[in-house]
């Protein structure tokens, strides 16, 4: 054999070693198993909390405060670290073509990350987008086995759904949706979008065509909790003592705003006003964490279809 060229075997022995390194961070290795757990047998109550909404007021024909659910910490990380192993796997470009479920996913609490089990090298094939939809749709059923009888949030619903239609369409959507972001995260995002918003509006009014059409689309993607044309948004805000206090603060730029800006801007406001609504008598009656779900419970998609409707013209905003 001539220097300079390699023998079948060597030339598969590399081509293994590079499949190998592919896959190290994809699956559990023997040294991490006793530190793994299996994400099927994670609790629910663990993952999901089913808590009252701060200032609820009960309606007549209702026996109880009802109870929104809601992923704690620890759930968001799981099911955060199982989409990021899904993208990591992508961009290897390499797929399961869907054929995995929940009992092949192991979480790793000391590292906050989640790794493929009981699936081999010789399970992966070259990804294409056929294949790598069926992984998103695969992961989506995942997570519904393991929040099975849960009541699921919105944003998680729209997620969900998001990965059992066309994911690799809406990558930007499937990797930073707003359902995978902390209490605090959530707030923050949708004061920034706002922020582009409002810039979108004053090139729209100071007359540049493109400015306007994409303005005038967010408005109609955005109808959360109420009609197509928005009308109904206003009696929601009055089931809830703090955010009705913060909407007759400046109910008259929501009156006079007969399309989407106002629902958007009465959430803004809320993001804003409503830390200064959370002592009574001394007490502190709800925490910083507590306001997404507050706004969200009364108007329910709110900040789902405002990024979805900003991210569709361009306006993603600071997620990459």
């Amino acid at each position: 054999m001539s220097r300079g060229t390699s023998s079948p075997r060597s030339s598969s022995w590399k081509k293994k070693k590079r499949q190998r390194g592919k896959l190290f961070h994809l699956l559990l290795h023997e040294s991490e198993e006793s530190g793994a757990v299996s994400v099927r047998s994670l609790r629910r109550s663990d993952l999901m909390t089913h808590d009252k909404v701060p200032g609820y007021i009960k309606q007549s024909h209702e026996t109880t405060v009802p109870r929104v659910g809601k992923l704690t910490e620890k759930g968001r990380r799981v099911i955060d670290s199982a989409k990021n192993l899904i993208c990591l796997m992508h961009e290897k470009k390499l797929t399961l073509n869907g054929n995995f479920s929940e009992k092949n996913l192991a979480w790793l609490s000391s590292v906050k990350q989640v790794k493929f089990k009981r699936i081999s090298e010789d399970d992966f094939d070259e990804l294409t987008p056929e294949a790598g939809d069926k992984d998103f749709e695969a992961l989506a059923q995942s997570i519904e086995h393991i929040l099975e009888r849960c009541n699921l949030p919105y944003d998680l619903l729209d997620w969900l759904l998001l990965l059992k239609t066309v994911p690799l369409d809406n990558l930007f959507l499937v990797k930073h949706h707003i359902s995978l972001k902390s209490h605090q995260e959530k707030v923050s995002y949708y004061i920034y979008l706002f922020g582009l918003l409002e810039q979108l509006k004053e090139l729209a009014d100071q007359g540049d065509p493109d400015s306007k059409k994409k303005y005038e689309a967010v408005l109609k993607a955005v109808h959360a909790g109420s009609t197509t044309e928005n009308k109904n948004w206003r009696a929601n805000v009055f089931y809830n003592i703090y955010l009705k206090d913060v909407y007759h603060f400046k109910r008259k730029e929501y009156t006079q705003t007969a399309n989407a800006f106002g629902l958007i801007l009465f959430g803004r406001h809320c993001t804003q006003h409503l830390m200064a609504k959370s002592v009574k008598n001394g007490k502190v009656m709800f925490k910083y964490k507590d306001m997404f779900w507050m706004i969200e419970a009364a108007i329910p998609g709110l900040f789902h279809q405002f990024q979805i409707a900003m991210v569709d013209q361009g306006l993603e905003g600071f997620a990459d």
